[in-house]
C-alpha cells in the first residue's frame, strides 16, 4: 500500500512540476520524494494559479484527464492539455541541453496540432512562457486536450528531437527570409548566415539590372536561388547539385514559392561543378559550397554532424576548399567578363583565397564580408576575360 501511494503521489508531483510550480533538482524528485505537506501546499498554490488562468469549469477536467493519461504509461498521453504538454516537453528537452527547447517544442507541437504555420508556434510560445496569465483568446488552445493520434505523433517527434535530429527534418520545412521551404535529410538546413549571403547578392542585383541570369552551385533545398528569383521576377536561376534529393526538393520549393510558372524562372539539374558545361553564360554565380575543414567536422554539434550531409558540409576534403577551387577554375568558362561570384566560406578561408587569387589570371578577389556573429563569412570574386 505504501508503494502504491508513493507511486501515485510521485505521478502527481511530476504533473505539478510540468505546470511550472516545482523546482527539479539534479536528483529527480519524482523518484526520491514522498508527498509531504510542503508538496500539498505547492499543489494547492498551483491549482489556484492554474484555475485563475483558464476558463471557468475547465480546470479540474483538464487536471484529472492528464492524471489518467499519465497512469496509462504514455510519455505524452491523450487527454493531456496543450499547456501541460508544453511545460513538460520544454523541460524534457532542456535535460538534453537543447538550448532552443522552447523553439523546438512549439514548432513541433504546432505541426502536430495542424496550427497555422505563421502564427501557431507564436501562440504556443506565448502559452509556454506566460502560463500564469494566459490571455482569453489563447485559453481555449491552452486547454485543448491531445487526441490519441496527436499524442502518438508528438511522442514520436519529440523522441526524434531528443536524439538531436534537426527540427527542420522532423517537421519537414523551415523559414528562410520571407519564404517557407521544404527540408529533407540529408540536405543542409536553412541558416540565418545564408540569409545574409542572399541579402548581399540581392543588393548587387538591385544596383545592376543587367544581372538577369545567375547560377546557384550546390543548391540543396534551393533556398538561395529561389529567394532571389522571388525577389526579382525577371531573373532566371539555374541550379546544380550532386544529390538527387536536392534537385527534387528544390524543384518542389520552386513550385511552392514561385507558383505554377516556376519553370520560367528556375531550373535545377543533377551535376557537379567540375562537370557543368553551359550553353549560355551567367551574369552572377552564388554558392554555399562545402567548406568546413575535415579537422573541424568533429567539433560540430551532434545534430549537424550526425544528420546533415558530410559531402555538403565539407566536400570530404581536408581543407574544405576542393569545391571552392573547382568553382574558381570554372568561373571564366561559365560567366561573362566582369561577372561576380559570391560564396559563403569558413572564416579561415578569405585570407587563403586572397593569396590564392593574387596571381590568378582570370579571377580576382574583390572583398570579404562579416556575418551577424562577427565572422568573416562571405567573399566576392570577379571574373576577367580569358
Amino acid at each position: 500500500m505504501q508503494f502504491t501511494m508513493r507511486k501515485r503521489n510521485s505521478r502527481l508531483i511530476g504533473l505539478l512540476f510540468w505546470s511550472g510550480g516545482l523546482t527539479r533538482s539534479r536528483q529527480h524528485p519524482v523518484l526520491t520524494s514522498g508527498f509531504s505537506f510542503t508538496h500539498f501546499r505547492q499543489a494547492s498554490f498551483l491549482r489556484q494559479r492554474w484555475t485563475r488562468s483558464l476558463p471557468k469549469g475547465s480546470c479540474w477536467r483538464d487536471f484529472f484527464s492528464s492524471l489518467k493519461g499519465l497512469h496509462d504509461g504514455s510519455v505524452y498521453p491523450s487527454g493531456m492539455s496543450v499547456a501541460l504538454v508544453l511545460a513538460h516537453a520544454i523541460h524534457d528537452l532542456k535535460d538534453i541541453e537543447d538550448e532552443q527547447a522552447t523553439v523546438s517544442v512549439t514548432n513541433i507541437l504546432a505541426d502536430v496540432l495542424g496550427l497555422p504555420w505563421t502564427t501557431g508556434y507564436k501562440d504556443l510560445t506565448w502559452i509556454a512562457t506566460n502560463q500564469h496569465a494566459i490571455p482569453q483568446h489563447l485559453a481555449e488552445l491552452a486547454c485543448r486536450l491531445l487526441t490519441e493520434q496527436e499524442a502518438e505523433e508528438l511522442t514520436d517527434k519529440l523522441q526524434r528531437r531528443k536524439r538531436q535530429e534537426p527540427i527542420q527534418y522532423i517537421i519537414g520545412k523551415w523559414d528562410f527570409l520571407d519564404y517557407t521551404f521544404r527540408v529533407r535529410a540529408p540536405l543542409l538546413c536553412p541558416r540565418p548566415e545564408t540569409e545574409e549571403l542572399v541579402e548581399l547578392v540581392a543588393q548587387e542585383i538591385a544596383e545592376n539590372p543587367s544581372i538577369q541570369h545567375i547560377l546557384d552551385v550546390g543548391c540543396g533545398t534551393g533556398c538561395i536561388g529561389i529567394s532571389l528569383a522571388a525577389k526579382f521576377p525577371y531573373l532566371h536561376v539555374s541550379a546544380i547539385d550532386l544529390e538527387p534529393v536536392a534537385v527534387q526538393t528544390s524543384q518542389e520549393n520552386a513550385l511552392q514559392v514561385l507558383g505554377s510558372q516556376w519553370k520560367e524562372q528556375y531550373d535545377a539539374q543533377l551535376c557537379t561543378a567540375q562537370d557543368l558545361v553551359v550553353d549560355r553564360r551567367f551574369d552572377l554565380v552564388v554558392s554555399n559550397p562545402p567548406y568546413i575543414p575535415s579537422e573541424d567536422m568533429k567539433e560540430l554539434d551532434k545534430e549537424v554532424k550526425d544528420y546533415e550531409s558530410h559531402q555538403a558540409l565539407s566536400g570530404l576534403s581536408e581543407d574544405g576548399l576542393d569545391v571552392i577551387r573547382d568553382i574558381i577554375e570554372k568561373l571564366p568558362y561559365w560567366c561573362y567578363a566582369s561577372a561576380t561570384c559570391w560564396m559563403e566560406v569558413d572564416p579561415s578561408q578569405p585570407a587563403i583565397l586572397r593569396e590564392l587569387l593574387a596571381c590568378h589570371p582570370h579571377v580576382a578577389f574583390v572583398s570579404s564580408h562579416f556575418d551577424m556573429f562577427g565572422k568573416e563569412r562571405f567573399v566576392k570574386l570577379k571574373v576577367h576575360h580569358i
